[in-house]
């Protein structure tokens, strides 16, 4: 994996639903590109970041970029909170697009709504060509008192992945995450288990191993 187009650009989006710190994740990941030298750009543009609406933020890292927005089709990486906004937000990402996922499933507030299982909704993310990696945030959080995490957790698991090391350093994250955040030594905390997980997990394909699920 290397930086995706000619310019050297690139496209994130993070998604989820209000109250998952959907917005301090884009915070922390911009402040961690910014102290890496990278132009940033943020924008949020759909949903409402209230508690239970639809959030997609949009992240471009590059010397190139001009405009907030990522465009259809162009994202390289999704950073998704729970696998339904996953499903939804999809159309995003280029072919060659990457998706780290909590394997939380929320269900849709409105009564009478139905969906289908976890197992199906991971195929369905799968069938569309994209690489996806989906890993318990959430109950990793649990684990680590704070369940509010799963974010950091998340930023973590993308920094220690092949390919993002280096254009997302866990150095500039830690540093971020200490700034931003008030409760910063269990945030760091989960950090660090996302960044170890993720390392693990590159072994594991090193040795040859097929395994993209960190459960």
């Amino acid at each position: 994996m290397s930086w995706a187009g000619v310019h050297g650009v690139l496209n994130i989006v993070i998604v989820g639903v209000g109250g998952q710190g959907i917005i301090t994740a884009a915070k922390v990941l911009s402040e961690a590109a910014m102290r890496a030298g990278h132009r940033v750009l943020v924008a949020e543009t759909h949903g409402l970041s209230q508690r239970g609406g639809s959030v997609i933020v949009h992240v471009r890292l590059g010397r190139s970029v001009e405009a907030p927005l990522v465009p259809r089709g162009r994202a390289d990486l999704m950073i998704a909170m729970e696998v339904i906004e996953a499903l939804r937000y999809a159309d995003y990402l280029n072919q060659d697009g990457y998706i780290i996922v909590d394997r939380q499933v929320i269900p849709p507030p409105l009564p009478g709504i139905g969906y289908i299982g976890l197992d199906e909704m991971l195929s369905g993310l799968r069938s569309l060509g994209s690489r996806v990696y989906d890993v318990d945030a959430s109950k990793t959080a649990i684990e680590y008192g704070e369940p509010r995490a799963v974010n950091m957790y998340l930023l973590g698991f993308t920094a220690g992945l092949n390919g993002y090391r280096g254009m997302i350093s866990i150095d500039d994250l830690r540093s971020a995450v200490s700034e931003a955040m008030r409760n910063a030594e269990v945030n760091l905390r989960v950090l660090e288990r996302g960044y170890r997980d993720a390392l693990t997990l590159n072994s594991r394909s090193a040795l040859g191993r097929s395994s993209i699920e960190m459960n």
